[in-house]
């Protein structure tokens, strides 16, 4: 597929869950082995990393129309602190391991929550911000040149809620680098306007 259709990144969600970046037992520091051995698999196929953060929850259809969220009960992310404790050593492990300038490739998101029929809510929002906050502001300082954006919207978010997401990162003086969306394969029965 990267040989026919000339992707350049490859996008993956779920880096900072424990089964990817566990901790180590004796001292409680990140074992970033998993997250190099993933890196390094796309390295190896020539592309590079598009790293969705947030604590998205697994999902899949149960049917049509319904969905089955999975949350982990062992979070690595509990706190704003934490969160930007783990990305800032996460970035620089990876600057360390393979360059700045390389690193500054890459791409960065962080994901808006939404429910089980594809709806935002305020708190999820607000949520949003102070996370893509930190977000930005952590890979910034460290990344000048990377691109930071958001927020992997479904293709039915109304525009009153899309406008509330921008509103609120113009009063926090955020922008995104970039924007990005997500179309599903699957028809969404229509939703009435949240």
């Amino acid at each position: 597929m990267k040989k026919d259709l000339r992707f350049k990144y490859a996008r993956f969600q779920s880096l900072h869950e424990p089964e990817i970046i566990p901790r180590i037992p004796t001292t409680g520091d990140y074992n970033f082995q998993n997250v190099n051995r993933i890196i390094d698999f796309l390295y190896s196929l020539q592309l590079l990393p598009f790293i969705e953060l947030g604590p998205k929850p697994k999902k899949f259809n149960a049917d049509r129309e319904n969905y089955v969220f999975i949350s982990d009960a062992e979070q690595l992310v509990t706190t704003p602190d934490t969160y930007a404790d783990l990305l800032h050593r996460l970035l620089h492990h990876c600057i360390n391991r393979y360059g700045l300038s390389e690193v500054e490739k890459w791409r960065f998101e962080h994901w808006l929550p939404h429910g089980m029929h594809l709806e935002y809510t305020d708190e999820a929002i607000d949520t949003f911000i102070t996370y893509y906050r930190i977000t930005y502001r952590v890979i910034k300082s460290l990344l000048p040149n990377a691109k930071v954006g958001g927020c992997c919207l479904n293709m039915t978010i109304s525009s009153t809620t899309l406008r509330k997401v921008l509103s609120q990162l113009a009063l926090s003086d955020l922008h995104f680098d970039f924007m990005s969306v997500i179309s599903f394969h699957i028809e969404v029965p229509n939703f009435p306007d949240i």
